[in-house]
């Protein structure tokens, strides 16, 4: 009878340690993983200021063989879009299927992007 009682002691302490430890590492995880992407995000607004900058100052060309010439001569994977259709685009994931979480930024395929507008205040 203690054998039994002890056992299941054992099993209910075993079982909510094993929950509050599941709990408290999918929460540790969520926390560094919007970090991540943070810290990514960080790296990609830089990015995307200097496309934007670049892009205003060769105004007498046309958007598309401008962004084209900031991709190949910066190795840089971006895309230029408005509501109707893709203006420019060297990246190798489907926008239209991208799923867009934290905040406007996202991961798709193990890639961080960035959605913003194309102005250089940002």
């Amino acid at each position: 009878m203690a054998k039994k009682v002890i056992r299941q002691i054992l099993l209910i302490y075993l079982t909510t340690t094993g929950i509050f430890l599941t709990i408290f590492f999918a929460l540790w995880y969520q926390k560094l993983y919007e970090e991540l992407v943070v810290l990514k995000g960080a790296t990609l607004r830089e990015n995307h200021r200097n496309i934007v900058i670049s892009i205003l100052n060769s105004r007498f060309t046309p958007i598309d063989i401008s962004a084209k010439n900031i991709a190949q001569s910066t190795a840089l994977k971006f895309a230029i879009f408005d509501a109707k259709k893709i203006v420019f685009s060297n990246i190798d994931f489907d926008l239209r299927k991208a799923k867009i979480e934290l905040k406007g930024r996202g991961i798709c395929d193990n890639k961080v992007f960035f959605l913003a507008p194309m102005s250089a205040d940002h």
